[in-house]
């Protein structure tokens, strides 16, 4: 299998978001402006659609997991708890 370029790992990250959000809700979408480029992979964010469109606070998605696709095409859904920069530091190291 080929390793992922940025747009590969875009699709990979946007074929998540559509899981994600599901049949029965409202959908999601990558914000492209966002999105991080790192020496091992890319990290996307994701919002509902309606916030993307409005900015609407109050359509936010709370508590959604930044996805990390590595270029070894490794994908992890990034904890919430930490920044986004400390739950790929704890994917560097194996945790």
């Amino acid at each position: 299998m080929a390793l992922p370029d940025a747009e590969q790992a875009r699709a990979i990250a946007l074929r998540i978001v559509r899981e994600l959000s599901g049949p029965d809700q409202k959908p999601f979408e990558l914000m492209p402006e966002r999105t991080q480029s790192l020496d091992d992979g890319w990290v996307f964010f994701y919002q509902s659609a309606e916030f993307v469109r409005t900015g609407d606070p109050l359509s936010a998605l709370a508590g959604n997991c930044p996805i990390f696709v590595m270029r070894d095409g490794t994908v992890h859904l990034l904890p919430t708890y930490w920044t986004w920069e400390r739950g790929v530091e704890s994917v560097r190291r194996g945790g």
